[in-house]
């Protein structure tokens, strides 16, 4: 996922449902992670703990 380093924005899905919509950096910082594929690991934790409910 080098290459996500280098857009604008990024667009993540999970199941047709969007779970993050930002800039790259600001990912990274929101989520205390040091890459984007951290970030989409640590949504994909946060939101199938949200679907069990």
């Amino acid at each position: 996922m080098d290459e996500v380093e280098h857009v604008d924005r990024v667009l993540m899905l999970r199941n047709g449902q969007i779970i993050a919509d930002d800039l790259p950096q600001k990912l990274e910082s929101d989520y205390k992670v040091n890459s984007i594929e951290k970030v989409f690991i640590k949504t994909g934790e946060k939101n199938a703990h949200s679907s069990d409910l």
